[in-house]
């Protein structure tokens, strides 16, 4: 799953309807984001490991086509960052788009899916979210999106990585630590996308690399 940040969102909107200047950039680059606490406002932490720097992506994606319920773009060609050279592990769960190789303006994160996202309601009595069939096990790491139209279910955030427990086939809790034993509190009833996480822990001597075809940007 991708979203916009509201840097693009408003470039875009003001070039295209309000006879604006786009910033259309000579290049774009993927960097690796460790933690996303606010996707839309583009507030991310990068990664920092020894042997890092950001990637550059322009010519790299196939031509624009249906996917991800809308337009998409998606590479056409392997995507390899430098070696971790250091040791410990960081742990990385999104890619983040930039139009500079340092600093710049973050366009777009791409988050790093376990599978596609899908909808799920919660009740505030329990705290648990039902989703038929969802696929998730304990402590599989999710995001959540809000549905526009639907209440949002208070309690829960966009911006958080959450962890999942007592599972059955339909329906699960949340929780911020692995193996939680209270679920965080919903206080109203609501419903929202489910984002399955697949975070990619690089450790000492990991070259990190993105196969042809496994980062999608996507415009709903």
């Amino acid at each position: 799953m991708s979203i916009f940040t509201t840097w693009l969102s408003d470039d875009v909107l003001d070039a295209y309807f309000d006879a604006g200047t786009p910033a259309d950039p000579a290049q774009c680059y993927a960097a690796l984001l460790e933690a996303v606490t606010d996707g839309e406002a583009g507030s991310v932490t990068e990664a920092t490991y020894t042997g890092y720097s950001r990637v550059q992506l322009s010519g790299k994606f196939a031509a624009v086509a249906a996917g991800l319920n809308g337009r998409s773009l998606t590479t056409n060609a392997a995507v390899t960052f430098g070696q971790k050279t250091d040791a410990g592990t960081a742990t990385q769960i999104a890619l983040g788009i930039y139009d500079a190789l340092t600093g710049g303006n973050l366009m777009a994160i791409v988050y790093l899916d376990g599978a596609d996202p899908f909808a799920a309601t919660v009740a505030a009595t329990g705290d648990t979210w039902t989703a038929y069939a969802h696929g998730l096990i304990d402590d599989d790491r999710v995001r959540i999106s809000y549905i526009a139209g639907s209440p949002n279910p208070t309690g829960a955030s966009e911006n958080t990585t959450y962890y999942v427990n007592q599972q059955t086939v339909d329906t699960f809790t949340l929780g911020t630590t692995p193996a939680f034993g209270t679920p965080i509190t919903i206080t109203q009833d609501g419903a929202a996308l489910i984002m399955p996480l697949s975070p990619k822990d690089v450790t000492q001597d990991d070259t990190p690399e993105f196969a042809s075809g496994a980062i999608e940007v996507g415009l709903d």
